[in-house]
């Protein structure tokens, strides 16, 4: 049980890295949310 919540946060998380990337691409205010995901992490 444990491991498959883990398996999910890391697709969750792989996947919020790619809704990121396409924002990223789309507007350039996306360099601002990863600064803050960084000092989050």
């Amino acid at each position: 049980m444990q491991f498959a919540e883990k398996k999910i946060k890391v697709l969750q998380g792989l996947h919020g890295l790619q809704l990121i990337q396409m924002i990223m691409q789309r507007n350039l205010k996306g360099n601002v949310l990863i600064n803050i995901l960084q000092l989050i992490i």
